[in-house]
């Protein structure tokens, strides 16, 4: 049984982990380390989908973006990929696309370029122009 969600209130969520029992230690903490990361895999992907943006249309700067819908992209976590879909914005005179999916969340503000978490260097793909 892989990590699932078995449990969401407004506040938080509950992952269940079922880690079997192995023949040797070894053994063991690869089945464990396997099992964490799927969930949290599985944390991150419900941490991004809470962030996503609405859909409704956003403003940068004088632009208004509007969503193209909804388009999988996959994250890179330090457990492993996390596939998610979320809005893409683009003006409609086309141009570059924006994932606003790191703002705060259900609020439809595109994010900051950078963050104390995330220094210039090592800015998520999701926070930046496409």
């Amino acid at each position: 049984m892989p990590a699932a969600i078995v449990a969401r209130s407004e506040a938080a969520f509950t992952i269940q982990v079922e880690i079997p029992y192995a023949s040797s230690m070894l053994d063991f903490e690869e089945v464990i380390q396997q099992r964490l990361n799927e969930a949290g895999v599985l944390a991150t992907t419900e941490a991004l989908h809470r962030f996503d943006a609405d859909g409704s249309p956003i403003t940068i700067g004088d632009t208004k973006l509007t969503s193209k819908g909804k388009l999988k992209k996959e994250y890179q976590t330090p457990y492993g990929v996390a596939p998610v879909e979320r809005h893409v914005y683009q003006s409609s005179r086309g141009g570059k696309t924006y994932c606003p999916s790191i703002a705060t969340p259900g609020s439809s503000a595109a994010p900051p370029p950078s963050s104390p978490r995330w220094p210039p260097s090592s800015t998520p793909s999701s926070a930046r122009p496409g």
